[in-house]
């Protein structure tokens, strides 16, 4: 191996643990360009697939960031708002093992089953999730 493929090889490391270990850097970048592209059918899309890897890589004040953002941006898209909205109840439900906060999940929760109904698994999910956090 010469040493510009090394020092290559190095950068690339370098430039995915910056981003596995910073997400929010991504996610503000997508948020921008969103505001920016609103019209474009692929900004929600975008919006819930940067919320997943957010929480993927555990950095979920981000992911609920981008959540609400596509919930008050485009709250007709049911398929996809409906999912967000439960994946930011779980993250609440999730950060704590007491239950004052944790139940700061359920208006995330109740809204998926009030608005979303025709979402009969994210309904669903949400409802047993609230019954968890209640307990």
């Amino acid at each position: 191996m010469n040493l510009k493929f090394m020092i290559f090889i190095a950068v690339v490391i370098g430039a995915v643990l910056v981003v596995v270990l910073n997400p929010h850097l991504v996610a503000d970048q997508v948020l921008t360009w969103a505001q920016q592209n609103q019209s474009d059918p692929n900004v929600p899309e975008i919006i819930y697939d940067t919320g997943r890897a957010c929480e993927f890589l555990t950095d979920g004040d981000t992911a609920i960031r981008m959540f609400n953002y596509l919930y008050q941006t485009y709250p007709d898209n049911a398929a996809l708002c409906a999912p967000a909205l439960y994946y930011c109840g779980r993250i609440k439900a999730d950060a704590s093992y007491l239950k004052g906060l944790r139940v700061q999940a359920i208006p995330y929760l109740q809204t998926v089953i009030d608005q979303y109904p025709k979402q009969d698994d994210w309904a669903s999910k949400a409802q047993s999730l609230i019954d968890e956090v209640q307990k």
